[in-house]
């Protein structure tokens, strides 16, 4: 008993310097919990998405996603363009929600403007963003496409890719897709409990080490 009372201070200094290793990596990660890469014009006929302009904001945890003059009027019946990239998780924290919006605006005396989208995941997963139809009367009218919390589980990595289309048939008809966002939510991962106790131990072992070679 009284040599676990005098190996007890190496013990707590373990336990101190695994917690505060554990808080220093952590805390690192907070600058940017998710980088982004593979950025790919999936339309390459259309420039409508802005690769150069998409900016991740950290503060709000939003991917704002460039747009060139991304538009449909009587002149020029449809648009549509395309994107893709990936995201990953910084060391430490998993990709937990992602939602999409992008926010859009009729106008026109007569006829219909329209939006649709799709966003797919991996590839594969694809998740409707919606359909709409404007019927024109002379009016300015404002929508949202988009989808809250695509993902089924936590991923450390996912490629994502967009996919729009815009059209306008009408007198003075015109449809723009104003902005396009991605909101993107992390959560860090806890640090094991094994490593608490193996950061313990292994300061403890050098405790009784150094206290043997103290006896020699």
């Amino acid at each position: 008993m009284s040599r676990f009372f005098k190996l007890l201070p190496f013990l707590a200094v373990g336990f101190l310097l695994t917690v505060a290793t554990g808080a220093v990596f952590v805390s690192g990660a907070d600058a940017s919990t998710v980088t982004f890469s593979d950025f790919d014009d999936v339309d390459k006929s259309s420039t409508n998405f802005d690769i150069s302009n998409t900016i991740w904001i950290e503060s709000d945890s939003k991917l704002v996603i460039g747009l060139n003059n991304f538009m449909a009027n009587e002149f020029s019946n449809i648009a549509r363009d395309g994107i893709g990239f990936t995201i990953t998780a910084a060391d430490g924290y998993v990709i937990s929600k992602i939602s999409y919006f992008e926010s859009l605006v009729s106008v026109g005396d007569s006829g219909m403007n329209g939006a649709t989208g799709m966003l797919t995941l991996n590839g594969t997963e694809q998740h409707d963003l919606g359909y709409h139809v404007f019927q024109l009367s002379g009016s300015t009218d404002t929508w949202t496409l988009g989808k809250e919390n695509i993902l089924s589980e936590d991923v450390s990595e996912v490629s994502i890719s967009i996919a729009n289309s815009l059209f306008s048939f009408g007198t003075n008809a015109q449809i723009t897709k104003t902005s396009a966002y991605l909101i993107i939510e992390t959560t860090s991962v806890p640090v094991p409990p094994a490593t608490w106790l193996l950061g313990c131990g292994l300061i403890g072992l050098l405790g009784i080490r150094r206290r043997r070679l103290n006896q020699e």
